[in-house]
């Protein structure tokens, strides 16, 4: 996925920083579109996918709830916006 590693190099830099690190939603909101190349697939909880993605409507092709019973669907619907396809399940 890194055949170009000059379009990769000031991401590369952001992240390997010690000092004056950025947080995950300004550098996801800056290299949104390098990383979700490099990083196809997402491990969040609803809260999560609230607090660090933004707004955007069908931002992920498929979310997937998994032990739904145990999610307040008031914290599932922000994750539900942002997805083309849901599954829920339990």
């Amino acid at each position: 996925r890194l055949k170009n590693l000059t379009s990769y190099r000031e991401l590369k830099h952001q992240v390997s920083k010690k000092r004056n690190v950025w947080a995950l939603r300004k550098l996801i909101a800056h290299y949104k579109e390098e990383i979700f190349k490099l990083v196809p697939c997402w491990l969040c909880s609803p809260e999560t996918v609230s607090a660090i993605f933004s707004m955007e409507s069908q931002l992920f092709d498929l979310v997937i709830f998994d032990e739904a019973s145990q999610c307040f669907a008031e914290k599932g619907i922000p994750a539900t916006y942002r997805a083309k396809q849901v599954v829920i399940v339990g």
